[in-house]
């Protein structure tokens, strides 16, 4: 075989090459990542300027030309479903970040920001006190006057269910009160967080005075007490309620 022939054969193979890696090129497929981010309880969404902590929030999956997704929410959680659902326990701001690949391989990189609000009290509601309730002091009637104490907080799963083993907060004493039907409010005078964490084993106590120490006159850790919780839509505040004692939290 002459050079000449040889030139050729080379020169054809260095062109099917490069048509061959052009053609590879061509063939690939780039995908975009991208995502949004909303509450999943539609009746707090649309009241809340912020993410409570606690409540799910669902990340939609905007991508396009992917075939796998990884997420990584920020606080150790990762997942590699479509559209994942979690929670955060804690508050503080997030990156979550999200790679798309598509089938050949290729892969885009999205990151945003997500911040995340605690519950804070704020208002303390007892709409309908009786002395004769729960933990009643035998001696009191509905004449009785006392000085009332709120006190919130944690019990011990080893101690006894009215017994608060973790204080979170204690309410300055309200004076003079009687036997009632009408609401009144027992003021908040620090921050307080009610995270749903926080919340577990969770006891309310009232504490009532005489003049002979304090008494525990109610407790929500009695038999038969327990709480209900929502988000008012009145009020754009978070309650929890045990009896006749309404906590409001807010995420603003």
């Amino acid at each position: 075989m002459t050079f000449p022939v040889l030139q050729r054969l080379l020169w054809r193979l260095i062109i099917l090459t490069v048509v061959a890696a052009c053609q590879n090129k061509q063939k690939a497929i780039v995908p975009s990542s991208a995502f949004s981010y909303n509450l999943v309880e539609t009746e707090i969404k649309d009241y809340v300027s912020g993410y409570p902590v606690g409540f799910a929030i669902k990340f939609t999956n905007r991508s396009t030309e992917g075939t796998t997704y990884s997420w990584d929410f920020g606080n150790g959680s990762t997942s590699v479903d479509k559209d994942p659902i979690i929670t955060y326990a804690q508050s503080g701001t997030y990156t979550v970040q999200l790679t798309t690949t598509s089938s050949t391989g290729s892969q885009q990189v999205t990151r945003q920001p997500i911040t995340i609000q605690d519950c804070v009290l704020k208002r303390i509601t007892i709409a309908d006190f009786q002395w004769n309730a729960i933990g009643q002091v035998p001696t009191w009637d509905n004449t009785k006057r006392a000085d009332l104490t709120l006190e919130l907080g944690q019990r011990s799963t080893t101690s006894s269910p009215i017994v608060i083993s973790n204080s979170l907060y204690r309410a300055e004493p309200v004076k003079g009160i009687i036997n009632t039907t009408v609401p009144f409010t027992i003021p908040v005078t620090r921050p307080v967080i009610l995270n749903q964490a926080v919340l577990a084993n969770f006891i309310i106590n009232l504490y009532g005075n005489d003049g002979g120490g304090n008494q525990l006159v109610y407790s929500s850790g009695a038999s038969g007490i327990g709480f209900s919780a929502g988000f008012s839509t009145l009020t754009r505040l978070y309650t929890i309620s045990s009896g006749p004692i309404t906590l409001e939290c807010s995420y603003q």
